[in-house]
């Protein structure tokens, strides 16, 4: 109950979320290196799930720029370091491939409309060349009167 029957990790995704973005790098400029270190985990979990991907990247560089000094003289934070590393640079390349691969696909999909509009286009001004009269054969009013002149 008290954390939302959600893991843990995606708890601290669920309040990260919840804090506005204008405010969230001034949230996580008052946490002290022991809740830094707790964070480096909950991110590592995120990020090793594939959830949270862009927020978990986002909280990770900007506390690693932030606290370098401070992370660099703490031996505990490095193999978490080294993790998070690997995490993001691999998170953030596979986001990229996939953001890439559709940007491809939309390219395509605008050619073939492009292609098909220019085929309709050409194919309706056929038509209206061929037939001087658009209504010819479809049993409506010229038709009807050219019948009616017949008789």
């Amino acid at each position: 109950m008290l954390l939302l029957n959600l893991e843990p990790s995606q708890y601290v995704s669920w309040v990260l979320r919840s804090i506005p973005s204008a405010d969230l790098e001034q949230s996580l400029l008052l946490l002290t290196l022991q809740h830094i270190e707790r964070l480096f985990f909950y991110l590592i979990s995120n990020l090793k799930n594939g959830k949270e991907i862009e927020l978990s990247c986002r909280v990770a560089i900007f506390l690693v720029t932030t606290h370098q000094k401070q992370i660099a003289l703490h031996n505990s934070l490095l193999i978490p370091l080294r993790e998070l590393r690997r995490l993001v640079r691999f998170r953030l390349s596979e986001s990229r491939d996939r953001i890439g691969f559709n940007l491809a696909a939309l390219r395509r999909i605008g050619i073939l409309h492009q292609e098909n509009k220019r085929i309709m286009q050409s194919s309706v001004n056929n038509n209206v060349r061929n037939n001087s009269n658009i209504w010819d054969g479809l049993g409506l009013g010229s038709d009807v009167a050219a019948a009616l002149q017949r008789k």
